[in-house]
C-alpha cells in the first residue's frame, strides 16, 4: 500500500487506502525536490541561433554564407526596390487600407511615403537590415514576434518568411509575395480568449498588430508613432522579401530542403518534446519533483499539460489566469497534487503585482507571472525524530514542523529582456510572505534575466541582484537561491565578480544568426565563445527566504 511504502521513506502524509493509480517515487517527507526551466516556447524561428546539426552537413555552410552575405554584400548591392517592387508597395497601401488598419487613411500615405522616398532608395543589405535604428524601433522584430506563428483554435499558422516552419513556395520573391500579401490581409485568423474563452476573427494577420509606443521604444519618432502599424506592415514585407531573395541567390531550392529538416528536428513537436524532458528528467520515476516551475509556455503545451495522464496523476498544473495567447509565452507551475491541498490555492498574481511601487520601470507582460498561495494536506503524524530540513525554529523560539496551518506562496516568474523588472516581483513578492508572519513560505522559479556583467539602469547584473537579495534594507526576511555555494564566494568578494569565475551559475548558452530580425544581435560562428552577444548568463534561479528553506543537494560546479 502507499501507506507502508511511503512509511518505509519517513513520509508524514496520512493515507487510509492505495491510490487508483501508482504514483511515481514519492519525494521525501523533510523536504522537496524542485525544478525550474525556461522552454522558450516562443522561438519559432528554426535558422534564429546557431545548430550542430548532424543529419544536415549543408545547414553550417549555408549559415556561414548567409553571415558573408551580410558581413560583404559586394559591389553592385541590390535596392529595396529591386527586392520589394513600387508595385508591390502600392498593393500593400491598397491593402491596409482596405483593411482597415488605421482610421486615417494618411497614415498609410505617410508609411507609403516612408517607402518610396527613403527604403526603396536603400541597398537592401547595407542600409536596411543592418540599419540600428530600424531594430532599436522594432519596426520588423514587432510584427514578426506577433506574427511569425500565431495561434488559432485550428492550430498554428505562419506568415510566409523564411524564418519560420512556412514551407510553401518561396522559390522566387515574385512567388512569395501573393501568399504573403494573403495571409496578412485575407487569411481568417480566429484566437480564443483564454479567459473569457470566447474566440475573435479578424481577416488576416495584420489585424492583430499594436502601435509602437514612444514611451517604451524611445527611439521611435512621434510621426512613426502615429503611423507605427502600417509602417510596421512595410518593414516587415521589406525584410521577408530580403530574406528570400538572399536564400534564393545563395542556395537556391536546396535551402528549402535544409529548412525542412531544421523544422522537424526543432519545432515541429517541439511542445511533445519538452512535456517528455519534463516526464523523464523532472518527474520521473527515480526523482519526482515536487514542484516544477516553467516559462515562455505556449498555450499549447498549458494544454498539453493539462491533458496528459501522468502529469495530471502527480501535478495540479497552474498558469496564470490572464493567459497570454498572444505573444504566447506563459509562467506556469506544477504543484504536487498528493502533498498540498488544492483545493486551499488561490491564485494572487494581480495582488503581487499590485504591492509593486510606482517606481517600477515597467509592468510585467501578461502571462509572464503566476503567483499562488495554498497549503499542505492534514498531517496525522509529527515525527520529531525525522526532522529535516523544512523544520525550523519560529519566532518563538519554539520547534515547529509543516501543519495544515501554514501558508505557502510560490511564484513563477519571466523578466523582461534586460532583468530590471526582477529585483521589485522579489521584493513584492517577499511582502506578501512577510504577512503569513511565522506561518508562511516562500519559493520562485525565475528567469531573473540577470547578466554576468550588468549596466545600472540598464540591464540587470548577477552581482547587484545578489547584492539586493542579501541586504535587509531591500530584502526582508533575506533571500537567497539554489546558487548558495557560489552566493557565498561572492558576498566573500563583496560582490566584486572580476576575480571569479561565473561558468558555475551560467545556465544559457546560445548565438544568433544573421537570419533573424535583429542583425544586432547576430554573432559570428568564429566569434561564437567570445563575443559579447552569446548569451551565457547566470539566469535562471530557485529563489526563497533563508529563514524558510535550506538547501539538502547543492548546485555543484561539476555539473553534467
Amino acid at each position: 500500500s502507499r501507506l507502508s511504502r511511503e512509511a518505509v521513506m519517513g513520509n508524514l502524509w496520512s493515507s487510509s487506502a492505495a491510490p487508483e493509480k501508482p504514483r511515481r517515487h514519492p519525494t521525501p517527507s523533510w523536504g522537496f525536490l524542485t525544478a525550474t526551466w525556461n522552454v522558450a516556447a516562443i522561438n519559432n524561428n528554426p535558422f534564429e541561433y546557431w545548430l550542430t546539426l548532424n543529419s544536415q552537413p549543408a545547414y553550417e555552410q549555408l549559415m556561414k554564407d548567409v553571415q558573408a552575405f551580410v558581413d560583404q554584400p559586394g559591389d553592385g548591392e541590390a535596392t529595396v526596390a529591386d527586392v520589394f517592387s513600387k508595385d508591390m508597395a502600392k498593393q500593400l497601401a491598397d491593402a491596409i487600407k482596405q483593411a482597415k488598419l488605421v482610421d486615417d487613411e494618411s497614415l498609410v500615405d505617410g508609411a507609403l511615403n516612408a517607402y518610396t522616398s527613403d527604403f526603396a532608395k536603400r541597398r537592401v543589405v547595407s542600409d536596411f537590415l543592418k540599419d540600428k535604428t530600424i531594430g532599436d524601433k522594432r519596426l520588423a522584430s514587432m510584427p514578426d514576434r506577433i506574427t511569425n506563428t500565431v495561434n488559432t483554435t485550428n492550430g498554428p499558422v505562419y506568415r510566409p518568411t523564411v524564418i519560420n516552419m512556412y514551407t510553401g513556395d518561396m522559390s522566387s520573391v515574385e512567388a512569395w509575395w501573393p501568399q504573403w500579401l494573403a495571409f496578412m490581409f485575407e487569411t481568417p485568423i480566429t484566437i480564443e480568449d483564454a479567459k473569457s474563452k470566447s474566440s475573435k476573427t479578424s481577416k488576416g494577420a495584420a489585424h492583430l498588430l499594436d502601435p509602437i509606443l514612444r514611451t517604451k521604444y524611445p527611439a521611435i519618432t512621434e510621426q512613426e508613432e502615429a503611423m507605427s502599424v502600417p509602417l510596421q506592415c512595410f518593414a516587415q514585407a521589406i525584410f521577408d522579401a530580403t530574406l528570400v531573395y538572399m536564400l534564393n541567390k545563395l542556395l537556391p531550392e536546396k535551402w528549402i530542403e535544409i529548412k525542412k529538416d531544421v523544422c522537424e528536428a526543432l519545432c515541429e513537436r517541439k511542445e511533445a518534446l519538452t512535456l517528455d524532458i519534463v516526464l523523464k528528467r523532472l518527474a520521473s520515476e527515480d526523482r519526482t519533483s515536487t514542484i516544477i516551475f516553467l516559462q515562455e509556455c505556449s498555450a499549447k503545451f498549458v494544454s498539453l499539460l493539462r491533458d496528459n495522464e501522468e502529469i495530471a496523476d502527480l501535478y495540479e498544473v497552474v498558469a496564470p489566469a490572464k493567459l497570454d495567447a498572444k505573444r504566447d509565452q506563459n509562467s506556469v507551475i506544477l504543484i504536487d497534487n498528493d502533498k498540498f491541498d488544492i483545493s486551499s490555492m488561490r491564485e494572487v498574481t494581480d495582488e503581487i503585482i499590485s504591492l509593486l511601487p510606482e517606481g517600477a520601470p515597467l509592468k510585467p507582460a501578461t502571462g509572464d507571472l503566476v503567483a499562488v498561495q495554498l497549503k499542505l494536506k492534514p498531517l496525522d503524524i509529527l515525527d520529531s525524530p525525522k526532522r529535516g530540513i523544512f523544520d525550523r525554529v519560529n519566532y518563538a523560539g519554539t520547534e515547529t514542523g509543516y501543519t495544515d496551518r501554514e501558508t505557502f506562496l510560490f511564484a513563477s516568474f519571466h523578466g523582461d529582456t534586460n532583468g530590471l523588472l526582477t529585483p521589485y516581483i522579489l521584493k513584492a513578492l517577499n511582502a506578501r510572505r512577510r504577512e503569513f508572519g511565522q506561518f508562511g513560505w516562500l519559493m520562485v522559479g525565475i528567469d531573473a534575466n540577470a547578466h554576468c556583467k550588468g549596466e545600472p539602469g540598464k540591464k540587470l547584473g548577477i552581482n547587484t541582484l545578489l547584492a539586493f537579495m542579501r541586504t535587509k534594507r531591500t530584502c526582508s526576511p533575506l533571500l537567497t537561491s539554489c546558487w548558495k555555494l557560489q552566493t557565498w564566494e561572492i558576498v566573500k568578494h563583496n560582490f566584486d565578480l572580476s576575480k571569479l569565475e561565473m561558468d558555475d551559475m551560467v545556465t544559457t548558452y546560445n548565438a544568433r544568426t544573421f537570419l533573424q530580425t535583429q542583425l544586432n544581435k547576430a554573432v559570428r560562428v568564429s566569434e561564437l565563445q567570445t563575443s559579447k552577444l552569446t548569451d551565457r548568463n547566470p539566469k535562471d534561479l530557485i529563489i526563497y527566504p533563508e529563514s524558510d528553506f535550506g538547501i539538502h543537494e547543492p548546485l555543484l560546479a561539476a555539473r553534467q
